[in-house]
């Protein structure tokens, strides 16, 4: 039996396998690959396996891909925990001592199989000879924080790829209270059943990522005679929804209507993971960790606001984000408690900007090197080039984002001749130092080369510069 119909095991009342229906209209396309089920995996990965596939896809991040991979391991964990619900007076699968839930359809299967713990105990019997107790897990929604660009949205689709279950990435930017214009929060559910190809039982298992949360926080400390439906109202109709509870997702999408038909989604094993950049955040935290500079002999607060930030807000590396920080900031104390976890994102560096363009599978700079490729050319960037694009990034504040928008301007006009040209020579598209960063301060632009003599001429060039580049970093 695989990972999906053992979870689909642990439903009450549902008939459909989670393998039964692709993905539908908006669906992410993380449905599985040749001979695997639709949904879900025939085993449910480690916290190690799992940091390890996100590895593949993005650059460092180190505290929140462990974050993340202990939140999905333990969140799918604790549904198996939950087992198949026994009927009424009679007792669970393990027998007449064992909890009424059964025990999980994974452990059975999986590594952990094997003997009663406690070497030949009874039924329902702990390792020291204790009855065990029927323990429920809450689940653990993660919030992410991050600027644009440090990959918060990646992790997500990352993580759902290999997971394979139904994922749905919504904006908070167009929820708006219910009976106000805007799309209601149930419309989160209806997306989440169109990627699970409407099949109930792989969607109340799925994972959505609310993007842009910082958005909709409290626009002011004072009480004022209008509603802010689309800033605190949203996050108190947000609450029972993360909490888990059963919600009338309207049939055919849109507003509710009281004569339509609604489905009926249980949310307790939906996890809901929720990124934002949460500018100014870095402000109050360091209100918060300063020591205040009244009085006699008191340090004198350090104010740099200039300073480039080493975190995800401007925050050092051994300052934390809390709860209470999240709570000044706008969310409401209601919203901030239904995520436990909170992971803090790094702004990335000009060496990880560098990695981002050429390391991971969809690098960006793979990316053109495969549309070059397409057009009957070639590309080759310096290491040079590679340090002055992500030097430009990282002035810009964009994060990996900006790699692709100062390739785009480098590599417009190059795109633009190397069709026409690859019919005729042997054509390459060459980026150096130079090409990104003029001499005369101009807009950088990578160079055509076409012929052999030319092109043998350019590439020794830049590898004798590779050489001089990798002496020096010797020397250092």
């Amino acid at each position: 039996v695989g990972f999906s119909a053992k979870v689909a095991s642990t439903l009450p009342n549902t008939s459909a396998m989670l393998g039964g229906g692709g993905p539908g209209p908006g669906a992410e396309g993380n449905h599985g690959f040749a001979g695997e089920p639709a949904w879900g995996r025939k085993e449910l990965p480690t916290p190690r396996e799992i940091r390890a596939a996100l590895d593949k896809f993005v650059v460092g991040q180190d505290r929140a891909k462990k974050v993340l991979s202990v939140a999905v391991y333990n969140h799918y964990r604790r549904i198996a925990h939950r087992g198949p619900p026994a009927p009424k007076g009679e007792p669970g699968p393990g027998g007449a001592g064992a909890p009424a839930g059964g025990s999980s359809p994974w452990l059975a299967s999986g590594p952990e199989a094997g003997p009663a713990p406690g070497g030949g105990g009874g039924a329902g019997e702990g390792a020291w000879g204790h009855e065990r107790e029927e323990v429920e897990l809450d689940k653990s929604n993660v919030l992410l924080l991050g600027p644009t660009g440090c990959g918060k949205t990646l992790l997500a689709k990352t993580l759902a790829r290999f997971v394979r279950v139904p994922f749905v990435i919504t904006d908070a930017t167009t929820l708006t209270q219910a009976g106000y214009v805007g799309e209601d929060v149930e419309s989160i559910l209806y997306k989440l059943l169109q990627a699970a190809g409407h099949n109930l039982a792989a969607a109340q298992q799925g994972i959505v990522y609310i993007d842009e949360i910082d958005k909709i926080t409290r626009k002011s400390e004072n009480v004022s005679i209008t509603r802010d439906v689309s800033g605190e109202g949203v996050q108190q109709a947000l609450l029972k929804m993360l909490e888990g509870t059963v919600v009338n997702v309207p049939e055919k999408g849109g507003r509710k209507n009281p004569r339509g038909d609604f489905v009926q989604v249980d949310t307790r094993d939906i996890l809901f993971i929720c990124g934002g950049a949460f500018i100014g955040l870095d402000k109050i935290v360091a209100d918060r960790s300063s020591a205040a500079s009244i009085g006699f002999g008191n340090p004198v607060r350090a104010t740099a606001p200039d300073a480039a930030p080493t975190s995800c807000s401007g925050l050092d590396e051994d300052v934390q984000v809390t709860q209470q920080d999240m709570i000044r900031y706008g969310l409401i104390p209601e919203f901030v408690g239904r995520f436990p976890v909170i992971a803090d994102l790094k702004a990335l560096g000009v060496p990880e900007l560098i990695e981002v363009m050429v390391s991971p599978r969809n690098s960006v700079m793979k990316q053109y090197h495969r549309l070059i490729e397409m057009s009957g050319a070639k590309l080759h960037a310096t290491p040079g080039a590679l340090e002055a694009i992500a030097t430009e990034a990282h002035s810009r504040k964009t994060g990996a984002r900006g790699l692709r928008s100062i390739l785009e301007g480098l590599l417009t006009e190059a795109m633009y001749e190397v069709p026409d040209l690859a019919k005729r020579d042997e054509t390459v598209v060459v980026m150096d130092e130079d090409d990104v960063r003029p001499a005369d301060g101009g807009p950088g632009a990578a160079r055509v080369l076409t012929g052999k003599a030319k092109i043998d001429e350019a590439l020794q060039g830049s590898k004798g510069q590779a050489e001089e580049v990798r002496e020096e970093a010797a020397e250092v």
